[in-house]
């Protein structure tokens, strides 16, 4: 097939470790947001601020607490369940994620660079998803950080996620046909 296939499928390999560094770099992210939100939690409660030298607040401390948690949990449970509420009932995510934990690809020419598109963009994603977990955390230190900076890179890595699903989401609706299907067409893959 053509050169620019086979170097995106080449990268699979070290994108999926990638991928695998980059959610656990997310967990430990939340564990530490989580750890000072404890502390700024204990800071506030006792008056005791020599481990500061910003006041310690509530809402911080629970902001602190609610996004450690999230970004411990939420990154290894959204990694772990992409594909069992993707949309479309595209089953491309799920593999990709299980292609990512074992680090082998396996498929047709066409389904292997489908899984290695599919991984760029949740590895996109990925980054989106820490962007709007250190721009909620510069919002719990009293950073003049819009809201809406955070719920934009939210969104915009949960649709990272689901690529698939939402280029077929948007095919249906426009009656073109878009998506991976296309791209193994026009690199002269149909039926590889």
């Amino acid at each position: 097939m053509t050169d620019l296939t086979e170097i995106i499928i080449s990268l699979f390999k070290a994108n999926s470790v990638l991928l695998s560094i980059m959610i656990l770099s997310i967990t430990l992210f939340g564990v530490i947001v989580g750890g000072l939100g404890l502390l700024e939690g204990y800071q506030y409660t006792s008056g005791n601020s020599r481990f500061s030298t910003r006041a310690a607040t509530f809402t911080g401390a629970i902001m602190k607490l609610a996004l450690g948690s999230a970004a411990a949990m939420g990154a290894v449970v959204f990694y772990r369940m992409a594909g069992t509420f993707s949309l479309a009932d595209d089953p491309t995510t799920s593999n990709v994620l299980d292609y990512a934990q074992s680090g082998s690809i396996t498929g047709t020419y066409c389904q292997q660079f489908q899984y290695s598109v599919t991984l760029i963009w949740m590895i996109i994603g990925t980054v989106a998803l820490f962007n709007a977990a250190r721009s909620a955390y510069r919002k719990s230190n009293g950073e003049m950080v819009p809201w809406s900076t955070p719920v934009y890179y939210l969104i915009g890595g949960i649709m990272c996620y689901f690529v698939n699903g939402i280029t077929a989401m948007v095919a249906n609706t426009i009656g073109l046909e878009v998506g991976l299907e296309n791209m193994c067409k026009a690199f002269g893959m149909a039926g590889a």
